[in-house]
């Protein structure tokens, strides 16, 4: 009897924890408000600038409510990789997610367009065709027909090539390195066109990876391979800037419904202002992070116009594979291809 009573008591107190941790309704705030609990995930660390900018919304929010939302942080991959979150995100088992558009694009391949090589030639062009343009629309309302709702958009980076074998300077150089790629055939197929050996996996199993020696390099931009510490495995990096990353605050319908509508206020108020907050550090911490890299031993180098040619030659065969982009939302490429 003893036995079984102890039993039940460890499984009610595994239910507890599992709820909790999805976030759920506790007591009524100090204004009657339904209080409840919103978990935030991400896979990025804590010194970026997501997380920084998550910080400052969580305090925001709990004050504006008046305690009647509470967001917990759970950074560093705690809930797994960009598929794990978006997809708990979209069953309303995680409140919310901080992640990059190549990211989410696992889940919903047909926004996989955004990631297309020198869609975007510089920040100008992703504000005003991409985070304030029909692009971003089209973005949000592929994600609102699947549940999602985008709160604000923000940057990942403009994506170099790191690695610890040589300095890449000429083609010659990418010649059989093992590269890791996002989990997209797009990408797969743009690093074979230019030599590489493309290796796809989550972004969490990098560092390992490249400290076992399974990859030689990846392609995030200086924040990523600062903020993972990837630059500790890999002493040259090259500017190549073959594409753009972008990235968003989003949510659920899943879990709006669970707000009233003076907590959904808050929510998109404070969401589009902090992920314009962090879009702001995100652009200052480019150069930040590329001083500390080199500072580390790094060895930053700009792309040649070798190396401009070959990606760029490379980047015309995948826009124009129908197996590369076959996921993609089609009158979208259609209207790409034709601009």
């Amino acid at each position: 009897m003893k036995t079984r009573k102890i039993i039940a008591s460890v499984l009610v107190l595994a239910l507890v924890v599992a709820f909790s941790g999805c976030g759920g309704e506790k007591e009524a705030s100090a204004d009657g408000q339904k209080k409840v609990v919103l978990h935030v995930g991400s896979t990025v660390a804590t010194t970026h600038a997501w997380y920084r900018a998550a910080e400052q919304m969580k305090d925001e929010v709990y004050e504006k409510s008046n305690g009647s939302i509470e967001l917990v942080l759970d950074f560093g991959g705690v809930h797994g990789g960009d598929r794990e979150i978006t997809e708990a995100v979209q069953n309303g088992t995680l409140g919310m997610a901080w992640a990059a558009d190549i990211g989410y694009a696992t889940v919903f391949p047909e926004i996989g367009y955004v990631n297309l090589p020198y869609l975007f030639p510089s920040q100008e062009d992703v504000d005003s065709t991409y985070y304030n343009g029909w692009i971003g629309e089209s973005v949000k309302s592929t994600m609102e027909k699947k549940g999602m709702e985008i709160l604000g958009f923000t940057d990942s980076d403009f994506r170099y090539l790191t690695n610890s074998k040589q300095p890449v300077q000429k083609p010659d150089d990418l010649k059989n390195l093992k590269i890791r790629t996002p989990q997209n055939p797009m990408y797969v197929k743009f690093f074979t066109e230019i030599g590489c050996q493309p290796t796809a996996m989550n972004i969490t199993e990098v560092a390992s990876a490249l400290q076992q020696k399974a990859i030689d390099g990846q392609d995030n931009g200086p924040i990523l391979t600062y903020t993972f510490g990837f630059y500790q495995f890999q002493p040259y990096l090259t500017r190549t800037n073959h594409a753009f990353a972008g990235a968003a605050l989003f949510t659920s319908k899943a879990t709006m419904d669970k707000l009233s509508p003076e907590q959904q206020s808050i929510i998109r108020e404070l969401g589009a202002k902090y992920a314009d907050v962090s879009l702001k550090m995100m652009r200052e911490d480019v150069a930040v992070f590329e001083k500390e890299m080199a500072d580390n031993g790094v060895q930053l180098l700009d792309s040649t116009p070798e190396l401009d040619a070959l990606f760029k030659e490379a980047a015309k065969k995948v826009w124009n594979d129908p197996e590369a982009t076959k996921n993609f939302d089609q009158e979208v490429m259609k209207k790409l291809l034709e601009q």
